[in-house]
């Protein structure tokens, strides 16, 4: 107890960390999610390609929904870990 309140003080991720994908807090996987987003996704930059560079090169290109440049590098990011796997 660090005397801050918790959004959670009865999950222990120690002891149990599959509790993120337990039905009994669905919300965790969104705050996971959103946490992963923050922290890896957004300031992405390996080998001079940066995720935020993308976003707006697509929303100055005006964000064709046939263009899947954004969704592709967002997509290797989060599920290869690198904007350009083979």
């Amino acid at each position: 107890d660090r005397g801050k309140s918790a959004l959670y003080p009865d999950v222990d991720f120690c002891t149990n960390p599959g509790a993120i994908c337990s039905a009994e807090y669905p919300s965790l996987r969104w705050f996971a999610g959103l946490f992963y987003w923050i922290a890896d996704v957004e300031p992405y930059n390996v080998r001079n390609a940066k995720y935020i560079d993308t976003l707006k090169k697509w929303v100055d290109d005006g964000m064709d929904v046939n263009d899947h440049s954004l969704i592709d590098f967002a997509s290797g990011v989060v599920n290869r870990g690198c904007h350009d796997a083979p």
